[in-house]
Parts: structure tokens; C-alpha cells; sequence
């Protein structure tokens, strides 16, 4: 059975006196269901000991959490109730206005993975929530990829990797100020050296304003909770979705620490909020009444799993016309690892700790090899980048960062991996294959001659309309213009905002 733990009085009194705070009477009465972890139950998964060298804190921290967040949240709403993540089901969401993922649940569906009789691979994630949940929710830190890609939702697994610091804060975004305006305090910090290796980086400054949001971050090495943030780009290729935070990681600068998608809010930090600074509680209750407005809006815009975007190109053609820093800066992050993961090692060894054998073999070759120059030219750069512009500029490596800067928005991806190539048609145009003013375009072309390829090209790739004559094509851009939006992230089509979102 379900335990479910209504809020007392008596301990209503004990958290205003802690938090200095008591519910507001002046905002709509919300009621919160907190999802967390049994501390009594409670382990560290492989995946949380990744890299971490004090478990036994970090497990101290995860046998806390839940009653953290009972405690704050008893301190800004009426009702609030707490269920233990193995004890969830769905329809409990059913009798609050926001649940909170604080853990994870049940999967409903569980991992599915195995080999076909033709010898071929079969795998499947778990699906932890259904794609019939429209509940307004919050994902805190690996929640977020965990319910978000088994449905092809854009919270993805980009990397636990999210330290103490926000930057590129969105300030005029309402978790801000409704309904508390809350006074950012923000600080000059050191830009991450990771985000220089990345075309969007690539004019950052020596340091960047940043918000705290914790009191303490993993980066420090002390076995605090690590974060997740979520692919930047193109997360914001349709209204349903937003970035409102990033955050510190060893990814690039776009990386998305705070996102909203439909009904889901990612709040992709991972303190309690007795780890949270004062700012952080106030915004994070903020955030509730914010995702509390979109009952009932699942997400209809989809990231197809592992779905790059045209970014990518940027960033390859970006280090190969400066190879000698990206190749130093590929050194530096090896040297760093290898120093990092080779420490951690060494102490769980000498505490007794009985090691994998792949962590034995990576102690005997003392790390990961680095490659030469010549190496890395030729894994981590022509052998990405497409075969026929290979051809074209050869070593001339700082022709591929000109080519794709000059044909950007003409570009698709190709069938390797990982590679972009020059659509000729949106190229012989000139108009960008992201704006609608394409499909007006090639219309008009059909128009002129009902029979033109590259106008029929064009309709093909870039809709998923099926339509025949050019009064057809004429009638439906016209009515589904003001509804259309470039899905880079979902076959880079133009696709149309259902009719019953407002």
C-alpha cells in the first residue's frame, strides 16, 4: 500500500520557523506530491558512482533527500505529500496540481535487450512514465533524460556532468519573479576551458556572470550529488519547448541546466534544498507555480534518440581550422582524466575495494592513450567530416569551418553519422532550409511548372505533406503557415502545432 504523509501542524510551525516562510495566501493554493527515495532502501546506482570518490557522503546525501524536500516544500505549500519512488504509480499524479521526480520510479515498462534469431541486436530503454501523463512535473537532475527519452521527449542524457553555478540565466523568465520576484545574485567565475572547444564558445570571454544555485558542487570532489544537463541545441525548435538556464559542465556553453518541454520542467541541478542557497529554494518554488500552468499540455514536438543538429558541423569544421588547440585541448582533457580516474582508482584499491577488470586494465596501461597530432587529424577530424568534402579540401583544414559557415542554412545531415551535407536544392535558392519563406518558394516554383523537380525535392524533404497539384500546395501552406515550425530535432521538416494548443 501506498504511504502517503499529510502535513501536520505542528510540523507546519517547526519548518516556517526553519525556512522563514509560511505559504502564501496571495497565490493559488497548489497541492505537491514528492516522489523520492526511501532512506531506509536507499543505494547508490553505477551510474552515481561514476567518478566519485566518497560514496558513503554521497549516499548520506541521497538517504536525506527526501526528507529535505518534505520539509521545504511543508514550508511554502498547504498540501504536500510524499510517496517513495518504488510505491509510485501514475494515476496518483491524478490528485495533485505538480508532482516532483525526485528519484527513480518503477519502470512501467521495464529495459528490453537481447539478440534476434538473425543475429542482430534488440534494445530497448525503460519507459518509466507513459506518453499519456500530462501532468505538470518536475525532473530533477537524471530524472529528466530518464522519463524524457524512452518517449523521444528533448531532456536527453547530454551529460551528468552539471556543477553549483547557473550561467546564461534567462532573468526575465517567470520562475524569476511570479510569484516572488527574487533577486539574482550573480558573480564573475572562470568560463569553463571546455566550452572554448566548441564553435559557440569560440568568442567567450575569460570569465562569465554565473548564479549560484548550490552551496557545494561534485566538482570540489567531496561526493556531492552530481547534475544532468540536456542538449542545447535546437531545444527551442517549437513553442511547446524552452531553455530558461544553463549551467557549469564539461560540455558546451548551450548546454541546458533548467529546460521546460510540454508539461515537464527539468530542473537539472541536483542539491536538496538544504544544499540550495536561499535564491535557489525561492526560484525552485517559483518553478512550481510556473509548471503548474501547463496541465494537460504534453509535448508535441520530438527529439529523435541521439539526434544531432547542423551545430555539429560547426564545431568540426571549427577545430579543424585551429587543429593544433583542439588537438591540445584533446590532450588536456586525456591527461586530466587520466590523472583523475587514476587517483580515484588507486584509493578504492587501497581501501579494499575489489576493482573490474576493465579499471585493472585501464591502472596497467595507466590510462586511456593519447593520440599523435597525425592521429587525431585523421580520426577525430577527416574521418568525420563528409567523404566528398574530404576530397574537396583535404589537409586544407581551415577551408571546412569557412564552407560551413558560408552554406549553414542550407545544411542536412548526411547518411554517415555524424556528418552534414549541402542540400543543392535550398543552396541553388538561397533560402534558409529552417524558414517557411522554402516552402513559399517552391510552391511558387510548382506554380510556374507543376512538374519542376527541385520544387517537388524541396515539398518532399521538408514536409510531410503528400499533395499533388500546386493549387493543392498553395491552399495548405496557406492554412497552416502560422502553424508551422522547423523540427530540427524530429527529421528537420517543418511540422504544425496541434490545433488544440492555444
Amino acid at each position: 500500500m501506498t504511504t502517503m504523509r499529510p502535513l501536520g501542524t505542528f510540523l507546519v510551525l517547526m519548518v516556517f520557523t526553519l525556512y522563514g516562510c509560511a505559504p502564501d495566501s496571495e497565490t493559488p493554493e497548489l497541492r505537491v506530491l514528492y516522489v523520492g527515495v526511501n532512506p531506509e532502501t536507499a543505494e547508490l546506482s553505477e551510474s552515481e558512482k561514476i567518478g566519485v570518490l566518497h560514496t558513503e557522503r554521497l549516499l548520506e546525501f541521497k538517504q536525506a533527500r527526501t526528507a529535505s524536500f518534505e520539509r521545504f516544500l511543508q514550508a511554502h505549500f498547504a498540501a504536500v505529500d510524499v510517496v517513495f519512488a518504488d510505491e509510485y504509480n501514475e494515476s496518483l499524479s491524478d490528485n495533485y496540481d505538480v508532482t516532483i521526480f525526485g528519484d527513480n520510479i518503477k519502470p512501467s515498462k521495464e529495459t528490453v535487450s537481447k539478440q534476434n534469431e538473425d543475429g542482430s541486436r534488440q534494445f530497448e530503454m525503460p519507459v518509466y512514465l507513459s506518453a499519456e501523463f500530462d501532468r505538470p512535473a518536475i525532473l530533477v537532475s537524471m530524472m529528466g533524460p530518464l522519463v524524457a527519452e524512452p518517449l523521444d521527449y528533448k531532456m536527453d542524457w547530454l551529460c551528468y556532468c552539471l556543477d553549483a553555478y547557473a550561467h546564461n540565466v534567462k532573468q526575465d523568465h517567470p520562475i524569476f519573479s511570479e510569484p516572488v520576484k527574487v533577486d539574482l545574485t550573480f558573480s564573475e567565475q572562470p568560463t569553463p576551458e571546455n566550452y572554448l572547444n566548441y564553435y559557440n564558445g569560440r568568442n567567450l570571454p575569460d570569465t562569465l556572470p554565473m548564479w549560484r544555485v548550490q552551496t557545494e558542487g561534485y566538482m570540489q570532489g567531496n561526493g556531492f550529488p552530481i547534475g544532468m544537463v540536456s542538449s542545447g541545441g535546437a531545444f527551442e525548435d517549437a513553442p511547446d519547448s524552452e531553455v530558461i538556464s544553463g549551467g557549469i559542465n564539461t560540455k558546451p556553453v548551450n548546454a541546458a541546466a533548467i529546460s521546460r518541454h510540454g508539461n515537464f520542467l527539468h530542473w537539472g541541478f541536483a542539491a536538496s534544498p538544504d544544499e540550495m542557497t536561499e535564491e535557489a529554494r525561492q526560484v525552485f518554488v517559483n518553478a512550481i507555480h510556473y509548471i503548474a500552468r501547463f496541465d494537460g499540455n504534453k509535448p508535441y514536438s520530438r527529439r529523435a534518440l541521439r539526434t544531432l543538429t547542423r551545430d555539429l558541423a560547426l564545431d568540426q569544421g571549427f577545430r579543424a581550422a585551429d587543429v593544433e588547440k583542439s588537438y591540445a585541448g584533446h590532450v588536456d582533457f586525456i591527461e586530466e582524466l587520466n590523472e583523475r580516474e587514476t587517483t580515484l582508482l588507486t584509493k578504492r584499491q587501497e581501501a579494499g575495494v575489489k576493482l573490474t577488470f576493465s579499471e585493472r586494465r585501464f591502472l596497467a596501461n595507466g590510462g586511456y592513450e593519447i593520440p599523435t597530432l597525425d592521429d587525431y587529424v585523421e580520426q577525430r577530424i577527416l574521418d568525420r567530416l563528409p567523404e566528398e568534402l574530404v576530397d574537396r579540401f583535404g589537409m586544407d583544414l581551415g577551408r571546412y569551418l569557412d564552407y560551413y559557415e558560408e552554406n549553414v542554412e542550407f545544411l542536412v545531415p548526411d547518411s554517415s553519422p555524424y556528418q552534414y551535407v549541402v542540400d543543392p536544392d535550398a543552396a541553388a535558392l538561397g533560402v534558409s532550409n529552417r524558414q517557411t519563406e522554402i516552402l513559399d518558394r517552391a510552391i511558387s516554383l510548382l506554380e510556374h511548372d507543376p512538374t519542376d523537380p527541385r520544387a517537388r525535392r524541396l515539398l518532399a524533404r521538408y514536409t510531410a505533406a503528400s499533395l499533388e497539384t500546386p493549387a493543392e500546395w498553395r491552399e495548405w501552406f496557406a492554412a497552416n503557415v502560422d502553424r508551422m515550425y522547423f523540427a530540427e530535432l524530429n527529421g528537420q521538416k517543418f511540422r504544425l502545432i496541434p490545433d488544440d494548443v492555444n
